[in-house]
Order: C-alpha cells, then sequence, then structure tokens
C-alpha cells in the first residue's frame, strides 16, 4: 500500500490522537485521589523524601517523558515537490 495514500495519513492521525488520550487518561488516573491517597503514608520515605512526594514527581516524570516520546513520533506531513514550469526552464 503506498505510504502516502491519504487514508493511510488518516489511520495514523487517528493512532496518534489515540495516543495522546490514553496519555491523558493515564494522567487522570496517576492523579487520582484513591490513588494518591495510597502513597500518603505517614512516615514513609523514599531517599528521604516522603513517599508521597516522590510518587507525584515520578508520576509526573513519567508523563512528560511518555509525550515526550509519543510527539517524537509524529512525522512532519510530506511535503509536495515543488514542479518546475515549462516557463521557468527556459
Amino acid at each position: 500500500m503506498d505510504e502516502n495514500h491519504p487514508l493511510t495519513e488518516t489511520v495514523e492521525g487517528e493512532r496518534e490522537t489515540a495516543r495522546f488520550v490514553a496519555l491523558f487518561l493515564l494522567g487522570v488516573i496517576l492523579f487520582s485521589p484513591l490513588l494518591i491517597a495510597v502513597f500518603d503514608v505517614p512516615g514513609a520515605h523514599v531517599f528521604g523524601v516522603p513517599l508521597l512526594y516522590a510518587y507525584l514527581f515520578a508520576s509526573w516524570a513519567l508523563l512528560i517523558a511518555i509525550s515526550a516520546w509519543l510527539a517524537g513520533k509524529i512525522t512532519a506531513p510530506a511535503q509536495a515537490k515543488p514542479r518546475s514550469s515549462p516557463a521557468a526552464d527556459g
């Protein structure tokens, strides 16, 4: 199948949109109060940092890393080759 086919570009665009929607939903789950309450343990520390703060920072960093990875996968639309007109050639 032709890689520059309009249908292929539409399907790829839909996949990219679906990936970012999934990333948003992951963020909603990671920062939901029910999950945050699990990590809000008094006296629990990770390398001297309270567990809740470590969880929030790690979740935030994970979302940033995944969004950067997804954004890097987006390719620019193919540029049309400029046509040379017969008048310009000679």
